[in-house]
Order: structure tokens, then sequence, then C-alpha cells
């Protein structure tokens, strides 16, 4: 979405009336996930959070991680993410880097000392035995897909857009996905992930939008895989809006940490 994410996931807060049905009406597909992505936290120009991740499998085991993650946007996306725990895991680190032909992704594995490059088809791949996967986590994912318009939906108490976004990218693991926009705000509120047969796939749930520094910030993320039953939920905290984070902090160099 990123986003997340990623996001799908991902600033410019308009004094426009979104909820205007005339100014809507002129609005095409692409459009309307432009408003959506334009109300995200992570395009404002810095962030740092905490994310507490929770990984249950179809026996309702569970496993948990925790994750720092930092943004900087200055024209793009640039994102860092470091596992805290657990032990094994920690030192961890994946770096995000927007590009306008897809994005570049790299991970750091303490453990060896070296960094390498996610690529291809191992963008496909579990982002830390989640139902994310790293292709998930992209910005150039959702840009860069062909959209149409299809019928309205009502989720909960809310009139909603429904869009469907075909990606472009030959290797991606998802024939299509449906993105679920809510009218009055433009806050993307579910994702509907179809493989490579057409088959529903994950659906990713918004469970929790909170205001912070007078952005719209989704601090409760669902992902569910309807074919093998395991469950992937993400907690934000501890969200601080910055503006001073240096280019230097999203290096590949700087992945290692202090």
């Amino acid at each position: 979405m990123r986003v997340w994410l990623h996001v799908v996931a991902v600033l410019a807060l308009s004094s426009l009336d979104f909820s205007s049905l005339a100014h809507a009406a002129k609005l095409t597909p692409k459009g309307i996930v432009d408003k959506a992505m334009a109300r995200q936290l992570f395009r404002a120009k810095g962030a740092e959070m905490t994310i507490a991740m929770r990984l249950r499998n179809k026996a309702g085991e569970t496993r948990e991680r925790q994750l720092f993650l930092r943004s900087r946007r200055d024209g793009r996306s640039r994102t860092m993410v470091r596992v805290l725990a657990p032990p094994r895991l920690r030192g961890t680190a994946f770096l995000f880097l927007q590009r306008t032909d897809g994005d570049d992704q790299f991970m750091y594995m303490p453990a060896l000392k070296i960094t390498r490059r996610i690529v291809g088809s191992s963008k496909n791949a579990s982002f830390l035995g989640s139902q994310f996967t790293y292709a998930d986590l992209e910005w150039s994912a959702l840009e860069h897909a062909h959209y149409r318009q299809l019928g309205d939906r009502r989720l909960g108490k809310d009139d909603c857009y429904q869009l469907q976004a075909t990606p472009q990218a030959k290797d991606s693991a998802y024939r299509r996905v449906v993105i679920t926009v809510r009218k009055r705000d433009f806050s993307m509120l579910a994702v509907d992930f179809f493989d490579g047969h057409d088959k529903l796939l994950k659906v990713l749930e918004v469970r929790r939008i909170e205001q912070v520094g007078g952005l719209p910030m989704a601090t409760r993320l669902k992902m569910r895989n309807v074919q093998n039953g395991e469950v992937s939920l993400l907690v934000m905290g501890n969200v601080k809006l910055r503006d001073d984070l240096g280019p230097e902090l999203f290096t590949k160099e700087a992945l290692a940490g202090p």
C-alpha cells in the first residue's frame, strides 16, 4: 500500500470541496485513485513510525514482528523499514525507492553483512512471512496500472467508488485488483487482489483511519488470504511527521544502521 500499503503504499491536501457531485462526476477512474493517493500520510514530506505486525496462520497460531519505518518525499517516495524484533530478524532492513519505471528495492541481511537488490519475480515473494509481497509495497504498481470504474459500492455506512486496476508489469502476480474508495473524502478502504486465474486471492481492509498532523492515515490494516486462510495485521503507532529527514538516510549504505 504501500500500503501499503503500499500500496497502496502513499502531499497535497486541497481545500477544494471533494464532496461536490458535480466535481466528482468529472473525475476519471485514474483521477479518483490519484485523489486517494494524494490524501495518504506518506505523501507528507517526511514521517517516522513503528509498526506492529501480527501474522496468523490457518490453525490460529501467531507470530509477531516489530518494525521501524522512516519515509521521505521530495518529488518521489523513499522509504526505509528496519526490523526491531524478533531477535533473529533484528537489524534486517529494507529500502524502497520510487522510480518512474518501477521501484528499486533493497534488503540488508545483518548476519551476512550484505545488501541485495530485489528484482523481477522476487518482488512477488512474501514480505517478512506476511501476506504482503514486496510488489504490494510499490508506488509504481498503482501509478502505472490501467484503470476502469466499476459500479458503486456501499461499505458499512459509506458510499464508495469501485475501481479496477490491471497491472501492466508482465511479472505481476495479480490479474487485476479492485480498489474501494470512500466518496466523501477519497480514503481507500479496501483492495481485492485476484490471482493469475482471476480468482480472489487476498483482501486488504483498512480497519482504522486517524488524523495525524491534519493528514488522514490508515493506522490499522488487515490483509486476509482467502485461499490459504492466513491473515496479516499491521498496527501503526508513535507517528511523527518530520521535514528534516535528509536523503542520506535513504541509501544502501545507510541500511546497515548505526
